[in-house]
């Protein structure tokens, strides 16, 4: 059986899940804040740069990717460096605060302008020059142009990113041919093309018919039997739970008929596509599956945790009990909607978090100077990855049925997923134990 691999190399981070673990160890700062940014790096429309003034402001100019002295060609990089201008003007006019936010700003968009690889469309930096901290992740999808600082990284972004687009595997094949593809963000990560034997030969006349239809029958068997041990291979490589399976009737029967439960389970869709679909058609095809099998997850997520919480007492719901959840590491899931938004405090010393502002007394009895303010739905984030738990995001707005338009002043309809994370102010958590 010939077998022929392809990885396709670029300069995009390759495993979102394990860097965004990877910022969530960092450790809070009180110092000197962590500057978290995040930019749409893709091009803006057909024609690059139209939208600018050719005599553009000074903060316009760049080298780089725009030419020497020309007109940046990304609206995110001019939108960026905005907003990283008003963060260092707030920091006052001198201190290690402002020094820190400073240089943070000047690497930040130094990077932007020389080290992004051709593909990247999103990026998401953290970077706390006080601390000795740049961490850079580029992907190919385009993500919110934005910037926010705090004691620790802001992650809900990058997280959304790893959630909304998880890795997938199309499984394509006929009775004699294999193609697995790897689909991370929009994009082939790779791609395995498999050969089988060729069929046996038929006897001449007196020859057994059955014998050879046994023969081709075991053939295919054993095939399809090799092209599921590779698949698993390459789920368990890139982390994929999700497999959609496109091939002939023969093919797609052997395959359910013998391979293992797991890949089995991974299953989501069968779809018909040609052996020698190109990666473009593969895409078109598998993607609108995907995030319909994405919108398919949030809401039976959403009515679980319902369910644990009303039943099985493994399940938390509101702010309190599912930080107590989280801090304690009894969360294997968090799950909120894309709206949830909450204001807290952290005592960092003490792993010690509440909703609402800053109260004047510690309420664990200690040093009231200790508290500070935090982006609690950020932290939420932090401490769930921090845990080893899923995140689940749930989106809040189903898709607009077409020729129907909302009227003025109505409220926006909401997903029923949505409206499950409501009753429970919109944030719950799913238990690895009562």
């Amino acid at each position: 059986m010939a077998r022929h691999h392809i990885e396709h190399g670029s300069g995009l981070t390759s495993n979102l899940r394990a860097r965004l673990t990877e910022l969530a160890a960092l450790p809070p700062v009180l110092d000197t804040p962590y500057l978290t940014v995040c930019v749409d790096w893709s091009v803006d429309g057909e024609n690059p740069g139209a939208t600018f003034q050719t005599e553009g402001k000074a903060s316009q100019r760049r080298t780089g990717h725009g030419g020497e002295g020309g007109v940046t060609r990304r609206a995110g990089r001019i939108e960026i460096a905005h907003e990283l201008k008003k963060i260092v003007e707030a920091a006052g006019i001198r201190g290690d605060v402002r020094d820190s936010l400073a240089a943070d700003s000047e690497a930040i968009l130094s990077y932007l302008d020389n080290d992004l690889d051709g593909s990247t469309k999103g990026v998401f930096i953290v970077a706390n020059t006080g601390a000795g901290v740049f961490e850079a992740v580029s992907f190919g999808v385009p993500a919110p142009t934005g910037a926010v600082t705090g004691p620790t990284p802001a992650l809900s972004p990058l997280a959304r990113i790893v959630e909304d687009h998880p890795p997938y595997l199309v499984f394509l094949g006929d009775q004699k041919d294999a193609s697995l593809t790897v689909v991370t963000r929009h994009r082939p990560a790779g791609n395995l093309t498999m050969k089988g034997s060729k069929y046996p030969k038929h006897q001449k006349q007196g020859g057994s018919q059955r014998r050879f239809q046994e023969r081709a029958q075991n053939r295919i068997d054993q095939f399809v039997k090799d092209a599921a041990a590779e698949a698993e291979s390459l789920i368990a490589q890139y982390g994929i739970d999700m497999v959609i399976v496109a091939g002939d009737e023969v093919f797609v029967s052997a395959l359910k008929a013998g391979i293992g439960q797991k890949l089995l389970d991974a299953i989501v869709a069968h779809v018909n596509l040609d052996i020698r679909a190109t990666d473009q058609q593969i895409l078109d095809a598998t993607m609108p599956i995907i995030d319909q099998a994405e919108r398919d997850r949030e809401l039976a997520d959403a009515r679980k945790l319902a369910s644990e919480i009303g039943e099985a007492d493994k399940g938390a719901g509101d702010i309190i009990p599912v930080l107590k959840a989280l801090v304690a590491g009894q969360a294997s899931d968090l799950i909120f909607n894309e709206d949830f938004q909450a204001v807290g405090w952290a005592d960092f010393s003490l792993d010690l978090y509440g909703p609402g502002e800053v109260p004047a007394e510690h309420p664990a009895g200690g040093d009231a100077a200790s508290l500070v303010a935090i982006d609690l739905d950020e932290e939420m984030v932090r401490l769930a990855l921090r845990g080893g738990a899923e995140i689940e995001i749930i989106e809040t707005q189903p898709p607009v049925a077409q020729g129907h338009v909302p009227k003025a002043g109505d409220p926006l309809p909401r997903t029923e997923a949505a409206g499950i994370l409501d009753q429970f102010g919109g944030v719950g958590a799913l238990l690895r134990y009562a």
